[in-house]
């Protein structure tokens, strides 16, 4: 049994975290001692299990209960979730499309939201040399520079919020497809 559980914690290593992987691990071996309980062969028991099949099957599961509060995370769970969506089953393929399709397009929000924000804060050095350039009064100086201010915090407020936006998605898209994954594993 400790070979058993050895090699399952080993291959659970390449695909989950520290935490993750003891969940697993002792998952697996409640379950194997408790079909002991109820005198079980141990050889047959472990001859119903696959070590590379239980961790591929626990990749969905895993994903949906993961917390999301590193990019880190987010990564690694998206290139798992397509990975199993692409190479596990073909009826699957097309989710995968879809899938694949949806990160692309949010991410593509996010990181124009993050232009936004920096192109927001940039243009505002060429427009208030130009305010000074052509104001000869101070008064309009500081009030048009102002509004340049007021623009430049709209443009950060925008930008925020379609990264911040996009970002929330992008997480939920990943356990909600990490969901439908394990639902069609289970049937």
């Amino acid at each position: 049994m400790k070979k058993f559980l050895n090699e399952l914690e080993k291959e659970a290593k390449k695909y989950f975290s520290k935490e993750e992987t003891k969940e697993v691990v002792s998952y697996y071996e409640e379950i194997i001692n408790e079909r002991l309980a109820n005198n079980e062969d141990i050889n047959n028991i472990l001859s119903n299990y696959n070590v590379k099949q239980i961790v591929k099957n626990m990749i969905p599961e895993m994903i949906t209960k993961r917390d999301f509060k590193s990019h880190k995370n987010i990564f690694k769970s998206f290139w798992q979730l397509l990975v199993i969506m692409l190479f596990t089953a073909p009826i699957l393929i097309p989710l995968a499309i879809v899938y694949l399709a949806l990160i692309v397009a949010f991410s593509a929000i996010a990181f124009s939201g993050v232009v936004v924000m920096i192109s927001g804060v940039i243009s505002f050095i060429p427009y208030l040399i130009e305010v000074i350039k052509y104001s000869n009064q101070l008064g309009a100086v500081l009030g048009l520079s102002g509004i340049g201010l007021i623009a430049i915090s709209i443009f950060l407020i925008i930008g925020y919020l379609f990264t911040k936006g996009s970002y929330e998605v992008i997480k939920q898209m990943i356990k909600g497809f990490s969901a439908l994954i394990t639902r069609k594993q289970a049937k």
